[in-house]
């Protein structure tokens, strides 16, 4: 049999016995029978991005089945929270396969295209289309003549950057396996994609789209509501900061009232002490040639009562 020669891995004193990862947390639980409070066992959230390892939520005990039932409490609740995000994009998700796909596309610039990654490089959880179906951006990998093999994309669903090997891609999906849900998400991300107006503010992108009809048309008590996903607000402490001059000075000079978010697809009016999500009747803009921003402008007071 052969010997696991792998190091243990330890965080704050806790080896680490069981590491689950469901959606965008792992799960972990640890023991350390030699805590000095005899606090021997541990259970806490492990996060990552590109720079760092974050850890959070611990709780620790010496009671091994109360942890453990945290635990497993934690990790049902990270699979609800998983399903519900993806029901949100679709409830009839499947696995695309390379039948589904043009696979003799690796001799041709791939940026521009609709891309499927294998399933075999996800997780479990995420193995349907809306995680396997990306939009190609650039990467060395992209291009026939690159000396390397990244791809840099954007998930299709959700707007989100990711990055992927070359030999990840089953190849360009084909037009008539395409999901209902792509054919609005296709047309987001073109319209940004090739719009310079394009403008980032607190991570995310933005297009000015319109501006309101007649104060005497408009209705802001049954068009607006309150995103608590990009929460951008002034109020409270909040964690991403917003001001209305801040977001209005990103813009690239667009003097708009109605603006969208490549991320979600969704409407936003910028209000003086919070970013609003916006659901109203809009007059359309060429985004392409905006007009110019009024340095008067002010939020409408409407949105804010």
């Amino acid at each position: 049999m052969k010997q696991n020669n792998q190091a243990p891995r330890i965080i704050g004193g806790y080896e680490i016995k069981n590491a689950v990862y469901i959606g965008d947390k792992e799960l972990l639980l640890g023991v350390n029978m030699n805590d000095a409070e005899g606090k021997f066992y541990m259970t806490c959230y492990a996060e990552r991005n590109f720079i760092l390892e974050v850890y959070k939520n611990a709780v620790v005990g010496d009671n091994f089945l109360e942890i453990a039932d945290i635990f497993s409490d934690r990790l049902k609740r990270q699979i609800k929270n998983t399903i519900e995000a993806q029901d949100k994009i679709s409830n009839d998700r499947k696995m695309i396969t390379s039948d589904m796909c043009k696979t003799d596309i690796f001799s041709e610039n791939l940026i521009g295209k609709i891309l499927v990654v294998n399933a075999e490089a996800l997780r479990p959880e995420y193995r349907t289309d809306i995680n396997q179906i990306i939009f190609c951006k650039g990467g060395n990998g992209a291009i026939p003549e690159g000396r390397g093999m990244s791809i840099y994309a954007d998930y299709l669903a959700t707007g989100i950057k990711t990055q992927f090997d070359r030999s990840d891609i089953l190849g360009e999906l084909k037009p008539e396996y395409y999901p209902e849900w792509t054919e609005k998400r296709i047309a987001v991300t073109n319209e940004f994609y090739r719009n310079e107006n394009v403008f980032e503010y607190g991570g995310k992108h933005f297009l000015g789209v319109g501006v309101f009809p007649p104060k005497s048309k408009r209705d802001f008590s049954r068009t607006l509501w309150n995103d608590r996903e990009l929460n951008f607000k002034t109020r409270n402490g909040d964690k991403r900061p917003y001001t209305y001059r801040s977001f209005m000075d990103a813009t690239k000079g667009a003097a708009c009232d109605v603006f969208r978010c490549y991320e979600n697809g969704k409407l936003y009016v910028p209000g003086e002490n919070e970013l609003f999500g916006y659901t109203g009747k809009y007059t359309a803009i060429d985004s392409r040639n905006p007009p110019k921003i009024d340095t008067k402008k002010k939020p409408p007071k409407e949105a804010e009562r």
